[in-house]
């Protein structure tokens, strides 16, 4: 236990350094079996509490999921939203070569990213359950398999071997059988698994298939990934190809090293960078197609000029992935309000019969915001008995800091002295922003800042400043610590920013040997190139949150704000015309704002609680047709 509360790196992957001048040490490997777990139940052993939908399957009517890019959380057409427990998808987590770009990761959050239980435990969690699967009109001789691909660990922690996942299917008398069942093991390649529908208890109106995940219910642990869910008749133990070509992931955005960088810091002809697109052929014969990549603005669409580029694969053999290459999209200008590019990748109409995971696209935001992560967090990152810790940012344009936006992972700390656990949420930290590597070089600080966990998963917190702060040139933006206990701050383990991470060694500021990126976002003035200059200071800051920015669906959700009171909102366009606006509900958690017949654009969204003139809040919104 003396392990735990000396020196460790919070990203489930814990540091431990033996002295007070700890230089040139290497991480360990932290195991949450070094955690005492009491094992809980929190999953209702009652039937479902609502009706699933009947899905109708027959030999030419498989059931299908990849998990490809469409929306935060599973396709509700195919998996049962038994009270909103449906977890988001993730679409770089699994490491070693997905099947296609997304998987659904199984863990200890919710489907709002809390943890199920703030005291340590284990127990089962996450839940993946299928609608009704009309197998009646099948029987045995139909040779229906059911196949799947699944991961321990990814680029995340990795569960233990008293932690499992099982699958199991739904017999006819209404109780599930498990079918597959495995342990908890370090990082593999995704394997196919497949299972044989033998059972005549299987052959009913009502069958459905589950996943479910046994382990750490604290925190984003002890991981499973799962992809390529295919249910077919007519198969057998050597079908081992799918008639599909998928794309499976980028290797940068094409402003790297940023996913987000602010107006006034952009420089499109030197930042647009060269990236990756990997391909996987899960056919069972050779292929070569063409790969097209476009750059457009988000809201019209138009191609940037020389936005097109197309890559022709070489012959890609059965069950084998290829990685192609593009060049920088160079000497983009850019129109100030419509500051963003949208990558799209996209492979031929007629490559397969698959076309859903036949298109990427990643949206590179030019506003306000650094940002050199993509937005999902494989782990968190705090330093126990370790002051501080910050992420370099260089400012090209001189500027002003005005607020700091963070992601923290909600996690429970075990202190082996007291023998007491924590849960993190309120516990208080210093906003520190630093012009030196070096701890005797804090530029800004702000104490009265506590930990607050956002209400989706791998959201943001804005921690405005109290005043706007001069930047220019290398900046460090982070955290101290007030106590022993580690913040945990997410960390981004696909794009490795560790040259960048420094933290602080008895007073001496040490390189980061982690790697992954801080998901910690500065936010600039912009004050060359302000489209805003008209609206008003926000007065009094308070921390909230408006999502999803930018803006897909129907709806806008701001949450953060006090909710004691009703809050007045008015959504504009950048010519001030009032395009909604209404009240929400006192003491509502939440407010909705419908976008459902608004063009794609910039806007703004005025908050005001009633009665009270000086405290109008505004948000820059982007509704993207995408």
């Amino acid at each position: 236990m003396l392990f735990l509360e000396r020196f460790f790196l919070f990203i489930w992957l814990f540091v431990f350094l033996g002295g007070e001048n700890c230089l040139g040490q290497n991480p360990d490997i932290f195991s949450d079996t070094h955690l005492p777990q009491p094992e809980v139940s929190i999953l209702s052993s009652s039937r479902i509490t609502a009706t699933p939908l009947t899905l109708p399957f027959s030999i030419n009517e498989p059931f299908f999921d990849d998990f490809s890019r469409s929306n935060q959380f599973p396709d509700t057409a195919k998996w049962f939203n038994d009270g909103g427990k449906l977890m988001p998808l993730k679409y770089r987590y699994g490491a070693k070569e997905n099947p296609t770009e997304g998987v659904l990761t199984f863990d200890g959050l919710n489907n709002e990213g809390d943890p199920y239980s703030i005291v340590l435990a284990t127990g089962w969690s996450d839940v993946l359950e299928s609608h009704y699967i009309d197998l009646s009109q099948m029987q045995i001789s139909d040779n229906i398999i059911l196949s799947f691909y699944l991961q321990p660990q990814g680029y995340g922690d990795a569960p233990e071997s008293t932690d499992s996942f099982y699958v199991e299917l739904r017999k006819n008398d209404g109780n599930w059988q498990k079918v597959y069942g495995v342990g908890g093991s370090p990082n593999t390649a995704f394997q196919k698994i497949m299972s044989v529908i033998d059972n005549p208890a299987f052959f009913h109106a009502e069958f459905q298939i589950r996943f479910r995940r046994k382990g750490n219910l604290n925190s984003h642990i002890d991981l499973w990934h799962l992809d390529y869910v295919f249910m077919g008749a007519n198969r057998d133990f050597n079908d081992l190809t799918h008639n599909d070509v998928a794309l499976v992931g980028l290797s940068n955005p094409v402003i790297a090293p940023f996913t987000a960088i602010p107006y006034q810091q952009f420089n499109g002809a030197s930042i647009m960078q060269p990236f990756t697109v990997t391909v996987n052929n899960l056919k069972g014969v050779m292929s070569s197609l063409s790969i097209q990549a476009t750059l457009t603005d988000p809201i019209g669409g138009n191609v940037f000029s020389g936005g097109n580029q197309q890559v022709i694969t070489p012959t890609i053999n059965p069950s084998e992935y290829y990685t192609g290459g593009y060049s920088g999209f160079s000497n983009q200008s850019i129109v100030p309000l419509n500051a963003s590019y949208l990558l799209s990748v996209n492979l031929p109409p007629d490559a397969d019969n698959v076309v859903a995971n036949n298109r990427i696209t990643e949206l590179c935001r030019i506003d306000s915001i650094f940002a050199y992560d993509d937005g999902e967090s494989e782990g968190s990152y705090g330093i126990t008995d370790v002051r501080g810790f910050g992420q370099q940012y260089t400012i090209t344009s001189p500027d002003y800091l005005t607020a700091v936006w963070i992601s923290f992972m909600p996690r429970v700390h075990f202190s082996a002295v007291t023998q007491q656990s924590t849960y993190m949420d309120q516990h208080p930290f210093r906003l520190t922003i630093w012009n030196k590597a070096h701890s005797d070089s804090i530029l800004y600080q702000q104490s009265n800042t506590v930990i607050k966990y956002a209400d989706s998963v791998d959201g943001f917190i804005r921690y405005p400043l109290y005043q706007p702060i001069p930047v220019s040139g290398d900046i460090w933006v982070g955290i101290e610590q007030t106590d022993s206990k580690p913040v945990g701050v997410g960390l981004d383990m696909n794009y490795d920013n560790h040259t960048k991470m420094y933290w602080d060694s008895a007073g001496y500021w040490v390189q980061s040997q982690i790697k992954g990126t801080l998901m910690i976002r500065p936010e600039l003035q912009n004050v060359q190139y302000h489209p805003l200059t008209s609206i008003p200071q926000e007065y009094p800051l308070t921390s909230y949150h408006v999502y999803p920015n930018p803006a897909t669906g129907n709806t806008l959700t701001v949450s953060g704000l006090n909710s004691s009171t009703s809050w007045d909102y008015t959504l504009t366009d950048l010519q001030g015309r009032v395009l909604t606006s209404g009240t929400s509900i006192p003491n509502s958690e939440k407010i909705e704002v419908s976008i459902e017949n608004i063009s794609p654009g910039y806007y703004l969204l005025g908050l005001k609680p009633q009665n009270i003139n000086k405290s109008r809040r505004f948000a820059k919104v982007l509704i993207s047709s995408y």
